[in-house]
């Protein structure tokens, strides 16, 4: 398997842009994957800068309705006439994250407009639970939570009458699976149900499998050092080949996670690519 960062905060390659968002083109034994979009078109030139094909394409997975995932689906389309688009039946709706304790009166979500939402239409592939979408690939939402690890951020969903919003449980956060050689390697794109919940729901499903690897948004950037380290301890306990930590995770996170697990540590940026 090989995989490229196609969108990431950050970038060490002259010819390759960089935003707040993620976008990860992976080329396996099974499928041709692209695992988000980022927040613009910009994935798709990243991918032409360095020489990437998304014509062929096999499949486009959204991890989570929020923007800086799905803000390239419409340049996707335009390029790819075919791929199948997987996205959780509740990762539509009008969102708002919190800063400081505070909502933000700024919708974070899906922003699609009407026009994309109806050409779109007959390519979205609705997802729930656990979804096989080819041979040894999966797709897992409804990440169920853990109370000793809880999400390092609040969102709320917009409702039509009183109280008017409602806390988002962000079910709609979903990881790809792909299975090779009787290894599983997991991709995430924020992890906001938890780093670790969505590993041992991973975990849970596929009880006989060894985990490989986990690239992934992990959202520790928010978090106090305490409970940073407490997860990256237990993350570095666990029995994976690598990790790679992109986007949400945070520099300081990701420093520490390099410092506490040395080469199992990959970092990567976007134009980079790493083989499994």
């Amino acid at each position: 398997m090989k995989f490229t960062i196609l969108v990431d905060n950050k970038t060490e390659r002259a010819s390759c842009l960089a935003e707040w968002g993620l976008a990860i083109l992976i080329e396996s034994q099974r499928k041709k994957i692209l695992f988000d979009t980022g927040a613009s078109p910009m994935f798709a030139e990243n991918a032409k800068a360095i020489g990437a094909d998304l014509s062929d394409v096999d499949a486009l997975v959204i991890s989570h309705g929020h923007f800086d995932h799905t803000g390239g689906v419409e340049a996707f389309i335009a390029l790819n006439q075919a791929a199948p688009v997987y996205l959780h039946e509740e990762a539509l709706g009008v969102t708002y994250g919190e800063t400081d304790g505070v909502m933000d009166d700024y919708n974070c979500g899906i922003l699609w407009d009407e026009d994309l939402r109806r050409s779109l239409k007959p390519r979205i592939r609705l997802t729930k639970d656990l979804r096989q979408i080819a041979d040894h690939v999966w797709i897992a939402g409804n990440i169920p939570s853990m109370k000793e690890y809880p999400p390092a951020e609040n969102f709320f969903r917009e409702l039509p009458a009183a109280p008017f919003t409602r806390p988002d449980p962000m079910n709609h956060e979903q990881c790809l699976i792909i299975e090779e050689d009787g290894r599983l390697h997991v991709f995430s794109g924020c992890s906001h149900k938890g780093v670790i919940p969505t590993l041992a729901h991973v975990k849970t499903l596929f009880p006989d499998k060894k985990i490989a690897g986990l690239t992934a948004g992990m959202h520790l950037y928010t978090l106090s050092a305490d409970r940073r380290g407490q997860i990256i301890d237990r993350l570095a306990a666990m029995d994976l080949d690598y990790v790679v930590p992109l986007h949400c995770t945070g520099m300081q996170a990701i420093v520490e996670m390099k410092l506490k697990m040395g080469d199992r540590c990959r970092i990567l940026t976007a134009g980079k690519s790493f083989s499994v």
